[in-house]
Order: C-alpha cells, then structure tokens, then sequence
C-alpha cells in the first residue's frame, strides 16, 4: 500500500525542483502543497511565488507572495522575493522599501544581508548604531541618502507627516521618486 503525500512532501519536492531551477515542476508540486493544506500557509505561498519569479511570471508571483506576507506580515523570504521581483519589473521605489523591510525585519540572516547590500550599493541606506550598557549593538535609526550628489536625508521624522529634511535643515525632495536600478 503506497504511502499517501502530504503537503510537505510536495513541499519538498517543490525544493528540491526550485534548487535545480527546474520551475514548472516546482510550480506543479507547489501548487499541490498549497492544494493539500487543510489551511493557509504563509511559506507555501511564499514557495510558489518563488517559483513564479523564477519562471519569470511576474504577476502570478506578485499575487502569491503577497498572500504569504497576508498571512505572515514578518516572512523575511517574502519581503526578499517580493523586492526582486519588484525589481525586475522596474518598480524601483517599491523594491527599496521592500529591501529595506527585508534588511530590518532580521539583518543579520542571510536575506537581510544581501538586502542590506543592494541598499548599500545604490547609496539608499546608511545606519546609525549604538552601542549599549551591555556592549549590544542597536540601531538607533536608519538615514537614507539622496541619490543626487552631495546630500543627505534624515527620515527619522518621516512616518509623522513632516516633509523629510536634509541634515543641514533644508526641505528635500523625495528622493525615490525618480529612482531607476
């Protein structure tokens, strides 16, 4: 009598397609992982969104990471795949915000290091850290630099409805609007 699957075998299976970057069988076993499960899980979305991305499925990618992240709001994964997928599409403002979530969300993993790069590189992120009491490393605020030459953009006050300043004082303009990778 053979053993009946479950959705981690077809999980499994799904991984181990996506290593080979064999994506279409990725996808069909996937797809019936998400099929079996009983409720929703944030990590099988996110796998099948993956799997979309690599394919380069644009859209069915967007749609299954995003109910992963629905599910799972902190899914570093998710934040990383949705970033580059973002980033494939030319969406340049959105895949920053979604780097830096990735980077923030845990920047010491693998994901978050590799976001925090791709920020470095564009000269979008710098960080300002602090040492405390106990010799544990925090940081105190995150300050986005300007892709225009020569200056600065403190956010720190950004989620209160003041416009963003420069570190000297004056007013500054977004500087995602115009952002290109």
């Amino acid at each position: 009598m053979a053993k009946r699957r479950t959705l981690w075998d077809y999980n499994e299976m799904g991984l181990y397609f996506y290593g080979r970057e064999a994506y279409d069988l990725a996808i069909r076993d996937f797809k019936r992982a998400v099929r079996a499960a009983f409720y929703p899980i944030a990590t099988l979305h996110v796998n099948l969104g993956a799997a979309y991305l690599g394919k380069k499925m644009y859209a069915d990618a967007r749609v299954h990471l995003l109910k992963g992240l629905a599910l799972d709001p902190h899914h570093q994964k998710a934040h990383w795949f949705l970033a580059q997928m973002l980033r494939a599409t030319g969406t340049a403002s959105q895949a920053v915000a979604e780097f830096e979530r990735t980077w923030t969300i845990n920047p010491d993993s693998a994901e978050g290091r590799q976001g925090r790069e791709i920020l470095d590189s564009r000269g979008v992120l710098t960080v300002e850290v602090e040492v405390t009491s106990n010799n544990r490393v925090g940081f105190r605020s995150l300050v986005r630099r300007e892709r225009r030459a020569g200056s600065t953009i403190d956010n720190r006050s950004k989620g209160d409805g003041v416009r963003p300043r420069r570190l000297d004082g004056r007013e500054a303009d977004d500087p995602y609007r115009s952002a290109s990778w």
